[in-house]
């Protein structure tokens, strides 16, 4: 491995990191968010914003078909390690009621974290119900806890390369 691709892999390593400080199940953000609605509303906004970064976000000049994306694919693939993220694209292809989890967290940053007015009440009513169902909002959850885990199962990975 070369200086440009450790530099890089310590820059996906800082990502997974940042990822796993601001995480829900770090033992930081329970002490630090106890009963301050704010800030878990501020945690929320930055994890899916850091997630769409680090692995659905393309370039418009991709012209990888694959449904990839994120810093992590275009930094892993040309070093050939983006197999590492095998388990992370599983998690973005389970399904949350008639999408899966990439999607729903697309739909949820570009809805109500990066464009439009960041309503609730701006989306159509059909998004609203879906964004907010009780059954989806616990499946999201659910599979933020394991993007968690496999983002630390990664920057394990990823410390070897290095």
């Amino acid at each position: 491995m070369n200086k440009k691709e450790r530099k890089e892999i310590k820059i996906l390593i800082d990502h997974c990191d940042m990822l796993l400080f601001g995480s829900s199940s770090h033992p930081f953000y329970f002490s630090q968010t106890e009963g301050l609605e704010i800030a878990r509303k501020y945690n929320l906004f930055c994890l899916i914003n850091l997630v769409a970064a680090m692995f659905l976000i393309k370039d418009r000049d991709e012209k990888d078909d694959t449904d990839a994306g994120g810093v992590f694919y275009r930094l892993l693939k040309p070093m050939g390690y983006d197999y590492l993220l095998d388990p992370i694209k599983e998690i973005m292809k389970t399904p949350i009621g008639e999408t899966t989890f990439g999607n729903y967290q697309r739909l949820m940053r570009n809805r109500l974290c990066t464009h439009g007015d960041f309503s609730r009440d701006s989306l159509p009513e059909a998004e609203q119900n879906f964004i907010y169902s009780k059954e989806n909002i616990n499946n999201f959850y659910t599979l933020l806890d394991r993007l968690t885990y496999e983002v630390e199962v990664l920057r394990k990975e990823l410390e070897k390369l290095i």
